[in-house]
C-alpha cells in the first residue's frame, strides 16, 4: 500500500491493469468524500485546484451501499466526461429508510481547463471487482478499484 494522503491510499497488488484504493474516514460520509478525493488525485495532478464557479446537486437511491458507492463516483467521472467538468463534493448525506439508502450530495467545481488543470490517469469507470464497504468501531472503510 501506498499512502497518499489521510483519508485513502492507493493498494497495490489487487488488479496488474486498473487502480485500487482504500478510502476511510470516522463517519460513512466522509467515506464517501475521501474516495472522490482519491478518484481527483488519480485523475489530476492538482486536485485541490478547483474554483467554486459551478454549483451542482445530485440525489441517488440503492438499496445497496457499496452500489451506493459506485454510481456516487460514477456521477463525477460523468461529469468530467459529458460536461467536461470536475467537481469537488462539499456534503454528503447518506441515510437509510425501508432498506434503501438515499445520497444527497452538493458539489461544486468548473469546466475543465487544460492549462490549468493538469491530468494524469484517464479513469474510465468504477468498477466491482473487490467492492467493499467495511465498519470497525468509528472507522468507516471502503475498497474501490478503478478501470484505467
Amino acid at each position: 500500500m501506498r499512502a497518499m494522503n489521510s483519508g485513502f491510499e492507493i493498494i497495490d497488488g489487487i488488479t496488474s491493469a486498473d487502480i485500487a484504493i482504500r478510502a476511510y474516514a470516522g463517519d460513512c460520509n466522509g467515506m464517501f468524500i475521501a474516495a472522490c478525493r482519491a478518484l481527483r488525485s488519480l485523475l489530476m495532478d492538482n486536485p485541490d485546484d478547483i474554483s467554486r464557479e459551478k454549483h451542482i446537486t445530485f440525489t441517488l437511491r440503492n438499496s445497496q451501499l457499496d452500489l451506493l458507492l459506485v454510481e456516487y463516483l460514477q456521477e463525477f467521472i460523468y461529469y468530467k466526461d459529458a460536461h467536461g467538468s470536475i467537481f469537488v463534493p462539499d456534503n454528503v448525506d447518506i441515510t437509510c429508510k425501508d432498506n434503501c439508502f438515499t445520497l444527497t450530495c452538493s458539489a461544486y467545481g468548473e469546466p475543465i481547463d487544460r492549462g490549468k488543470h493538469i491530468f494524469g490517469t484517464d479513469i474510465k469507470a468504477v468498477t466491482l471487482h473487490r467492492l467493499s464497504i467495511t465498519r470497525s468501531g468509528d472507522r468507516w472503510s471502503a475498497v474501490v478499484v478503478f478501470d484505467v
